[in-house]
């Protein structure tokens, strides 16, 4: 677990990037809205989970493109496209282990 204090032009979103936990869970673990307006030198709680999973959709799973975006949805991720292996994914964090 990690304090972080706001800086001048930090938003949810940029300190989510920073300490790579999801936006969502950085305004659930801090008991704050995703519209809240954040102050030079609040704490905030960064937790990290105890287990991350990667979940790809590709030709030889049965994960759809429509059933990835349901899945990512339900869980607060973000479906991303890696150009290399020409595949979409998320990050799936789990916190309960």
């Amino acid at each position: 677990m990690n304090i972080h204090v706001v800086r001048e032009g930090d938003t949810i979103f940029s300190i989510a990037e920073q300490y790579e936990v999801s936006a969502t869970k950085l305004v659930l673990d801090n008991g704050i809205e995703m519209s809240t307006n954040l102050v030079p030198g609040q704490t905030l709680v960064i937790a990290y989970p105890k287990q991350t999973y990667i979940v790809r959709v590709t030709k030889a799973n049965s994960l759809t493109i429509n059933s990835a975006i349901t899945l990512a949805d339900e869980v607060g991720a973000t479906i991303h496209f890696d150009e290399v292996s020409q595949t979409s994914y998320f990050r799936y964090i789990d916190n309960k282990g």
